[in-house]
């Protein structure tokens, strides 16, 4: 499901559906998909094919990190760097990069 996701919000053999993109993204994430959560979070917070909406954005990321997902520690971590759409945070920042590397670590030895 994720990758159907994915295949429509980068146009991959058709055109981009941003709708059908979130749909899909909605249901992977509904099923434990962590990298789907941080998908529908990008697309909030980017606004580039649909309406920004940065409280729905980070919403998404949260819950890709209550799914243990190293890519949602990645992104938050770099929303507090940049302070993106939060007041910047280098000690927030650092302590979300370094539960990414730990999560992806854990991933690495179970492999």
């Amino acid at each position: 499901m994720y990758r159907l996701g994915y295949i429509y919000e980068r146009g991959i053999g058709k055109s981009i559906n941003i709708d059908s993109a979130i749909y899909w993204y909605r249901k992977s994430s509904n099923l434990g998909q962590s990298q789907a959560s941080s998908a529908i979070g990008t697309l909030f917070l980017d606004g580039g094919y649909i309406k920004e909406n940065s409280d729905s954005g980070m919403l998404w990321f949260n819950k890709a990190i209550i799914q243990n997902a190293a890519s949602g520690y990645m992104d938050l971590g770099e929303i507090y760097e940049k302070g993106m759409v939060v007041e910047a945070d280098l000690e927030l920042a650092i302590k979300y990069y370094l539960k990414a590397d730990s999560v992806a670590q854990q991933l690495q030895s179970m492999q």
